[in-house]
Protein backbone atom coordinates (compact mmCIF):
# COMPACT_ATOMS: atom_id res chain seq x y z
CA UNK A 1 0.00 0.00 0.00
CA UNK A 2 1.56 3.49 -1.13
CA UNK A 3 -0.13 4.69 2.26
CA UNK A 4 2.15 2.81 4.25
CA UNK A 5 5.61 3.43 2.42
CA UNK A 6 4.55 7.31 2.69
CA UNK A 7 4.09 6.81 6.51
CA UNK A 8 7.48 4.71 6.74
CA UNK A 9 9.32 7.42 4.72
CA UNK A 10 7.40 9.60 7.03
CA UNK A 11 9.27 8.06 10.37
CA UNK A 12 12.44 6.84 9.17
CA UNK A 13 13.36 10.89 7.88
CA UNK A 14 12.75 11.84 11.67
CA UNK A 15 9.03 13.78 10.99
CA UNK A 16 7.86 14.12 14.68
CA UNK A 17 4.71 16.70 15.98
CA UNK A 18 3.59 17.28 12.48
CA UNK A 19 -0.07 16.71 10.26
CA UNK A 20 1.50 15.84 6.92
CA UNK A 21 -0.98 15.32 3.67
CA UNK A 22 -0.76 12.47 1.73
CA UNK A 23 -2.48 12.36 -1.62
CA UNK A 24 -3.52 9.42 -3.22
CA UNK A 25 -6.08 8.21 -5.94
CA UNK A 26 -7.28 5.21 -3.86
CA UNK A 27 -10.65 5.94 -2.08
CA UNK A 28 -10.89 2.50 -0.69
CA UNK A 29 -7.29 3.11 0.99
CA UNK A 30 -8.35 6.61 2.37
CA UNK A 31 -11.75 5.31 3.70
CA UNK A 32 -10.17 2.55 5.53
CA UNK A 33 -7.30 4.58 6.81
CA UNK A 34 -9.90 7.72 8.26
CA UNK A 35 -12.15 4.88 9.36
CA UNK A 36 -8.96 3.18 11.22
CA UNK A 37 -10.76 -0.55 9.59
CA UNK A 38 -11.38 -2.51 6.39
CA UNK A 39 -13.43 -5.27 5.87
CA UNK A 40 -10.07 -7.14 4.61
CA UNK A 41 -8.05 -8.80 7.32
CA UNK A 42 -4.48 -7.93 5.77
CA UNK A 43 -5.70 -3.95 5.30
CA UNK A 44 -6.48 -4.06 9.07
CA UNK A 45 -3.05 -4.93 10.06
CA UNK A 46 -1.42 -2.45 7.88
CA UNK A 47 -3.53 0.43 9.00
CA UNK A 48 -2.53 -1.33 12.62
CA UNK A 49 1.32 -1.11 11.44
CA UNK A 50 1.20 2.24 10.74
CA UNK A 51 -0.91 3.82 13.48
CA UNK A 52 1.68 2.44 15.53
CA UNK A 53 4.98 4.14 14.03
CA UNK A 54 2.69 7.39 13.85
CA UNK A 55 1.36 8.06 16.82
CA UNK A 56 4.82 7.53 19.54
CA UNK A 57 6.10 10.60 16.84
CA UNK A 58 2.75 12.68 17.55
CA UNK A 59 2.25 12.58 13.38
CA UNK A 60 -1.36 13.12 11.74
CA UNK A 61 -1.76 11.64 8.60
CA UNK A 62 -4.23 13.77 6.51
CA UNK A 63 -5.09 11.70 3.10
CA UNK A 64 -6.39 13.64 0.78
CA UNK A 65 -8.16 12.28 -2.35
CA UNK A 66 -6.19 13.35 -6.08
CA UNK A 67 -8.23 11.88 -9.42
CA UNK A 68 -6.13 8.97 -11.29
CA UNK A 69 -6.07 11.60 -14.10
CA UNK A 70 -3.87 14.08 -12.23
CA UNK A 71 -2.11 11.87 -10.01
CA UNK A 72 1.85 12.24 -10.98
CA UNK A 73 2.05 9.16 -9.37
CA UNK A 74 -0.85 7.21 -10.90
CA UNK A 75 1.92 5.89 -14.43
CA UNK A 76 4.38 4.51 -12.06
CA UNK A 77 1.84 2.60 -9.93
CA UNK A 78 0.98 1.04 -13.10
CA UNK A 79 4.84 0.14 -13.99
CA UNK A 80 4.29 2.74 -16.72
CA UNK A 81 8.01 4.47 -15.83
CA UNK A 82 8.15 6.34 -18.82
CA UNK A 83 10.41 6.99 -21.91
CA UNK A 84 12.72 4.73 -22.47
CA UNK A 85 15.34 6.88 -22.99
CA UNK A 86 15.06 7.18 -19.43
CA UNK A 87 14.90 3.82 -18.18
Amino acid sequence: MALELAVLWLVTQDFADCEVAIKGDNTGVISAFNKGCSCNVSCNATIRRMVASLVPLNITVLPVYVASVVNRADPVSRSTLGPQEFA
